[in-house]
């Protein structure tokens, strides 16, 4: 097919790119092999306004429920609030791109999109209402040329933080699927369960992830809570995911984040309103 001959043309160009320095070379390397990548913040001041944000409308809610039973209403009241206000930030879009620019930059080049809003996720102890069962994002209707970026806003380590399988793995249990189309794929999550990797991230690490990668989360039974944002990232020229969804377009999910000169030559181009016809 034509775009598998485009792909094979163009990967030793992108792996022997001669800008790309130890760093960013060695995460696309591992966003290749493994489908997730975690990295140092690229811009504290930044994450410094988020986390301002967040403790705001978070802070006193975890302190006093730090050893009681979460009140699922109350959690989701409170996350609505702050996930509101992360949102309404003036150029949110150019902050949270700023934590890992010089990494997306160099995966997906300078035709941009972006998600339109970020998503907020706290998980606190002993909370089965934040659970979220093993699945793909790709499965609900994402593309596949997207890539997830994650951004914790506290310590994440064991049950308190996302579990994943790697490419490899994931690999096997989406061709398994259809063999276990009447149990389930908890079923296939017990199945491959000793794969399974927690992320391990310090505050203020960003996780570049694929959303191919079957994941998922579970009770934290871990003493603290765990804070984190995410945001998807795709390039302007990539297909849209295979599973058809009005809600994954251009302008309803992403929006136009940035462009190059030629994309922005060849916009302008198209939008002329001439007609030749005498």
């Amino acid at each position: 097919m034509l775009w598998a001959k485009i792909e094979t043309a163009f990967v030793p160009t992108i792996t022997l790119n001669w800008r790309c320095n130890m760093d960013i070379c060695g995460a696309i390397e591992s966003i290749r092999k493994e489908g997730l990548v975690v990295v140092k913040n690229e811009d504290l001041e930044s994450w410094n306004i988020f986390k301002a944000i967040i403790d705001d409308h978070t802070y006193d809610f975890l302190a006093a429920n730090k050893n009681t039973t979460v009140d699922a209403t109350k959690l989701n009241s409170v996350r609505l609030g702050a996930f509101r206000a992360l949102n309404a930030l003036e150029d949110w879009e150019q902050s949270y791109y700023k934590m890992g620019g010089k990494l997306l930059t160099a995966v997906f080049g300078p035709d941009l999109l972006i998600q339109r809003k970020l998503n907020l996720s706290i998980q606190m102890p002993n909370d089965v209402s934040s659970i979220l069962g093993m699945h793909t994002d790709t499965l609900s209707g994402q593309s596949p040329f997207e890539l997830v970026m994650w951004t914790a806003f506290s310590k994440g380590y064991g049950t308190n933080s996302m579990f994943y399988f790697d490419r490899d793995i994931s690999r096997k249990i989406f061709l398994e699927m259809p063999h276990f189309e009447t149990d389930g794929l908890n079923t296939l999550r017990k199945k491959y369960w000793s794969k399974a990797k927690f992320l391990e991230v310090n505050e203020s690490d960003v996780v570049l992830f694929s959303g191919t990668l079957f994941h998922g989360n579970v009770i934290n039974e871990t003493n603290d809570h765990r804070i984190s944002i995410n945001c998807r990232f795709k390039n302007l020229f990539s297909p849209s995911g295979q599973t058809k969804s009005a809600d994954r377009g251009v302008g309803i999910f992403y929006k136009l984040f940035s462009e190059s000169v030629a994309t922005e030559i060849g916009r302008e181009y198209l939008d002329r309103q001439v007609d030749f016809e005498l």
